[in-house]
């Protein structure tokens, strides 16, 4: 391969750069610059997570390889950012009895929660008034509102249980827990070895 590129020193160059690129990136304490403008990077041997680029001197966290949160610890910054993700990506259901998140990672806007209770995820008015009174049930600024009210066909019924949005939000609940607990020695190896777990 060098001797195919060996004619061309940009090309020769660039891999070069790539190969010392990749290189860096495995030291597990090389972080890159969060400024968009910079793209410098550097090795970040202190034990505070903050980390200042030696070159435009913005700082960044370490830990979670974005800027830094000023004002949060890194483990304030984690619970925000798992509780950013659910609020996110889910929903809670109506329900007020049950009130659970649920995440929609495909399909209609039909949702049935495991408490039984069905809504729409556009709107998240209730489906089984929806059923009986016509689709002037949605709220006005849903997708599926039909101000004559015709009444909606209700879905077919599900090919499975409903063991899918089990598993959503089993896996959902495992992401976040795996994430803590990466961050969380992400965080005690940049504190050092006194930084108990919690």
């Amino acid at each position: 391969m060098v001797e195919y590129i060996g004619g061309d020193k940009g090309c020769l160059d660039r891999l070069n750069a790539s190969i010392a690129q990749s290189k860096l990136e495995r030291h597990p304490k090389f972080v890159w610059c969060t400024n968009p403008t910079c793209g410098q990077g550097q090795v970040h041997t202190e034990e505070d997570p903050m980390v200042t680029c030696n070159h435009c001197h913005a700082q960044s966290c370490f830990v979670h390889r974005v800027p830094w949160h000023q004002d949060l610890t890194c483990e304030q910054y984690t619970i925000g950012a798992n509780e950013e993700y659910i609020g996110t990506h889910t929903k809670r259901c109506p329900n007020p009895v049950c009130s659970l998140p649920i995440e929609k990672s495909y399909g209609c806007d039909y949702m049935m929660c495991r408490c039984g209770h069905q809504f729409c995820w556009a709107c998240m008015a209730d489906f089984s008034i929806i059923f009986q009174q016509g689709t002037d049930h949605h709220n006005l600024n849903c997708p599926h509102y039909n101000p004559t009210g015709a009444i909606a066909n209700p879905p077919a019924p599900p090919r499975r249980n409903r063991q899918p949005a089990f598993r959503n939000r089993s896996r959902l609940v495992a992401a976040a827990k795996l994430l803590t607990r990466k961050i969380g020695r992400l965080v005690s190896s940049a504190r050092g070895p006194s930084y108990r777990q919690i």
